[in-house]
């Protein structure tokens, strides 16, 4: 079982022709309102999606978030070589835009953790 703590996730846009950055994602920072699915508190323009034996476990954590008040804590379970566990927001990308992203994560007993780089 792998457990992390996301605090601030921000997706920045940045066209060619503007120098301006626009945070592309609703709710980044894990702050506002969040809804319950079953067991799980998830944030507010967030979803999940685990399948073929791997699952999640979603909540609002308020014990030592990076800030203010709330981070979104995902514990993954069940993870092999033909599985998968997803935690997103989908957003459309434009092209010729560049965009970056940064994140702030705290991990608890990783087996694996997220990878920025990874592409499909």
């Amino acid at each position: 079982m792998s457990s992390l703590c996301l605090a601030a996730l921000c997706l920045l846009g940045n066209g060619f022709a503007s120098c301006g950055q626009t945070n592309l994602l609703v709710n980044s920072g894990f702050e506002t309102n969040y809804y319950s699915i079953s067991t799980n508190q998830i944030a507010f323009g967030w979803t999940n999606n685990a399948y073929l034996g791997a699952s999640l476990w979603l909540t609002r954590e308020t014990n030592n978030p990076h800030s203010p008040a709330n981070c979104q804590r995902v514990v993954v379970s069940g993870l092999n070589a033909t599985n998968n566990a997803l935690f997103f927001q989908p957003f459309t990308y434009q092209a010729g835009h560049v965009y970056n992203a940064t994140l702030w994560q705290r991990v608890v007993n990783a087996v694996k953790t997220f990878d920025p780089n990874y592409s499909d």
